[in-house]
């Protein structure tokens, strides 16, 4: 008996070889693009979190410094509406002093600008001096006589009295003295 081997011919399609390894190609290419592309958009919401984090911060900090701005404000604005009753009663009774004898009795503090007070002296021309002496004070703005009486040897009067701005409001370095 005779062997006979059956040679097989060997046929390599080139054109499928070159199709896979163009497959192959472009899928480690995609492969490679799509991790590039993953570690930069890792990277970019890394950077995102930092400054947000920051921005936070940042916020934060503008907020509270906002609150502290309005709360000083707010104090400025409360402070400059207090005004010193004990100036303005020295003021107003020292002017009385000087004319002699002109007593103040009641002071009524209405507003940083506003005050009464009911006072007595011997005369109409005591009164009359006293009322243009306020009239001409640098410190008050307008003055009003609402009122007097003429007893036996005393003249009882009211004055209204609106001061200038800012000349009895009490400050900051006051406060701290």
């Amino acid at each position: 008996m005779i062997i006979v081997q059956e040679k097989k011919k060997v046929k390599l399609n080139i054109g499928s070889i070159l199709s896979i390894i163009i497959f192959l190609t472009i899928t480690i290419i995609i492969v490679l693009f799509s991790t590039i592309s993953k570690i930069q958009v890792q990277k970019a919401q890394s950077e995102l979190s930092k400054q947000e984090v920051e921005v936070k911060q940042l916020s934060s900090v503008i907020l509270s410094n906002e609150e502290i701005l309005r709360r000083i404000y707010l104090y400025q604005d409360i402070s400059s509406n207090q005004y010193s009753a004990r100036k303005i009663f020295e003021y107003f009774t020292q002017i009385a002093s000087n004319l002699g004898d002109i007593e103040l009795d009641q002071f009524d503090f209405q507003s940083v600008k506003s005050v009464s007070f009911e006072g007595k002296c011997p005369s109409l021309d005591d009164l009359a001096k006293f009322w243009y002496l306020l009239s001409e004070d640098d410190l008050v703005s307008r003055v009003s006589l609402e009122q007097f009486n003429k007893l036996d040897s005393v003249v009882k009067f009211e004055f209204k009295i609106t001061m200038k701005e800012g000349n009895f409001s009490t400050n900051l370095d006051e406060k701290k003295e």
